[in-house]
């Protein structure tokens, strides 16, 4: 598509401008594109490139030679706004060409009008992959397109339902269906931008009133030592004092983990989800005795059934078996399990946060994402925190858990994938789920 826009470009000028000659810019979203471009299409091999890498002293000659007529740069979208690609002559025409979708639309207007500047032509394409879009502007889409057929054999016997390609043909078939009007298609990108705004928004509203709740806490704790006018030490008493009250009123918490004891997970990555476990078991541990104390640590194996492996206060944490249970991958049943255990009474004024930890996909259809309602429903605000932690060699999530991380962030929970490939990302990714400061994640 991008090899089409360079060549309409370049070879068809508007009709009024034919004896024109053309400079061209591709945006693309951040520098793991430029090696993608390049590496797809020879003619880019060599093209000049602007990115945050390139150095500030050779900035301005790219710039100015990006609308010499018959250059092509590549250039991410920060150089979209607001850089003056100023065409010198009026028989060069400046064409943009934009391969990612803008989530706000004054970025997309920014790019837009980095041609037909100050009275000269320009053009503006945009090149779009439906792939790149799925997760982050059709996540309903990407749920609904993610139960498989009728006919999938349900024993395990066809092996995983593999989503991706249904869900691929099913957005590309939106985007294509739209496509056929203008106007169409832009009142559909309009329509989920406008989605992924709202959900930004609310975002940042809840990290806003988070924000003012720590600082108001921490205004009172200065307060509080203003009012003493007695020796550093007593200060230093009243506010370890402090601190241990607010230690002390705060929730207790339960830590759920649904583990996959699937048969992919025999041997090897048994054994490395082992040490992981444990590097998890240490962290908690090393917590202050105050926090300890109000934890319980839930495990739930999820194969072709769930079983509650163990629920118990921290300090009588058990270690995993030695050999993995196996199974199909039955994401719903442990989901189920999960939630038959925080909607306990015994739980009723307990904070919940859920790891969730696989290496494959549902042998299932995605009657998952229902039970992660169902589970929202219970718990509400209660649900504090949810990790999804997908351990492979590859280095891209499955539509599954993409899907799960969009329908939990939907529900206004705090959400994370964490994508270990080796035992000790893995160790560093169980130990992290300790935390909710996304400082202690990183």
């Amino acid at each position: 598509a991008i090899a089409a826009a360079l060549s309409s470009s370049s070879a068809a000028p508007p009709p009024t401008t034919s004896s024109k000659k053309c400079a061209c810019i591709i945006f693309v979203k951040n520098a793991k594109f430029i090696a993608i471009l390049k590496r797809l299409r020879p003619e880019l091999k060599n093209c000049n490139v602007l990115s945050e890498a390139t150095p500030k002293n050779l900035r301005s000659g790219l710039i100015t030679a990006a609308v010499f007529a018959g250059a092509i740069t590549i250039a991410t979208r920060s150089f979209g706004r607001g850089t003056d690609f100023y065409v010198p002559d009026d028989q060069t025409i400046l064409t943009v060409i934009q391969t990612f979708f803008s989530s706000t639309e004054s970025e997309h207007v920014q790019i837009r009008g980095r041609t037909a500047r100050q009275g000269r032509d320009g053009q503006y394409k945009m090149v779009l992959c439906s792939t790149h879009m799925e997760g982050k502007f059709f996540p309903k889409e990407v749920i609904a397109a993610s139960d498989p057929p009728a006919n999938h054999p349900t024993d395990g016997s066809a092996g995983d339902y593999d989503p991706a390609p249904a869900i691929s043909a099913s957005i590309a078939g939106i985007l294509r269906t739209a496509s056929a009007n203008s106007a169409s298609l832009a009142k559909l990108l309009t329509t989920k931008r406008a989605a992924k705004t709202a959900l930004k928004t609310e975002g940042r509203m809840m990290q806003q009133r988070i924000a003012k709740d720590l600082d108001t806490q921490s205004w009172a704790v200065v307060r509080t030592l203003q009012n003493h006018t007695s020796t550093l030490q007593k200060k230093l008493d009243c506010l370890v004092q402090e601190s241990m009250n607010k230690q002390t009123i705060s929730k207790p918490i339960v830590y759920v983990m649904l583990l996959d004891v699937s048969w992919s997970m025999d041997e090897q990555p048994w054994a490395e989800l082992c040490v992981a476990y444990n590097a998890f078991l240490d962290e908690l541990n090393n917590q202050p005795s105050s926090f300890k104390s109000t934890v319980t640590l839930s495990v739930v194996f999820f194969g072709d059934v769930a079983t509650n492996y163990f629920t118990a206060a921290l300090d009588r944490a058990v270690e995993l078996p030695i050999h993995c249970p196996g199974g199909s991958t039955n994401y719903q049943a442990g989901f189920e399990m999960a939630h038959s255990i925080v909607a306990h009474p015994t739980y009723n004024s307990h904070d919940v946060r859920l790891v969730f930890f696989t290496d494959g996909v549902p042998n299932q259809s995605s009657k998952h994402l229902v039970a992660i309602q169902h589970l929202h429903g219970t718990l509400g605000p209660r649900l504090t925190e949810f990790y999804s932690i997908y351990f492979s060699e590859g280095d891209v999530a499955p539509h599954a858990i993409i899907a799960i991380d969009q329908l939990v962030k939907n529900l206004k929970v705090p959400s994370q994938i964490l994508q270990p490939t080796t035992m000790p990302e893995l160790k560093a990714a169980m130990a992290s789920t300790v935390y909710t400061s996304p400082m202690y994640r990183q």
